[in-house]
């Protein structure tokens, strides 16, 4: 693919829900509609991929045909700044979601690792950057 700006939805776009199609045919409709990006969500997933893996295959297939730039958007559920039990459910989620960016084949994976409540942005970074 060149290199050139993309663009396109985060999430299924809604006129391609009425058409009640698998979602491994959005990048042909995004093609279709002028539009060379799609953001895959998947914001609420817990610690296993929620997508079959020969769906998400067919869709990484169809998104090279097309020319469709793909990328996946993480759980929001993630939390490095937690406490243990939240920062090791926060690792599987992760996981999770990287082994279905894998499968689609994936540009990039966008993740919000952590968030504080108790601590300085400093601190919270460092303890982001800490977990192993």
């Amino acid at each position: 693919m060149s290199d050139h700006p993309r663009f396109g939805p985060a999430g299924v776009p809604l006129a391609f829900k009425e058409l009640n199609r698998p979602v491994f045919e959005v990048p042909k409709y995004l093609r279709d509609e002028g539009l060379c990006a799609f953001e895959y969500q998947a914001i609420r997933w817990g610690t296993k991929p929620q997508i079959n893996k020969e769906i998400v295959e067919k869709l990484g297939s169809n998104a090279r045909e097309h020319e469709v730039w793909l990328t996946v958007h993480g759980s929001y559920f993630l939390n490095f700044c937690g406490k243990p039990v939240t920062i090791e459910a926060s690792k599987n989620h992760l996981i999770a979601c990287a082994t279905a960016a894998n499968w689609m084949g994936a540009q990039l994976i966008v993740f919000h690792l952590g968030y504080y409540m108790k601590q300085s942005p400093k601190e919270a970074m460092e303890l982001c950057v800490s977990v192993k």
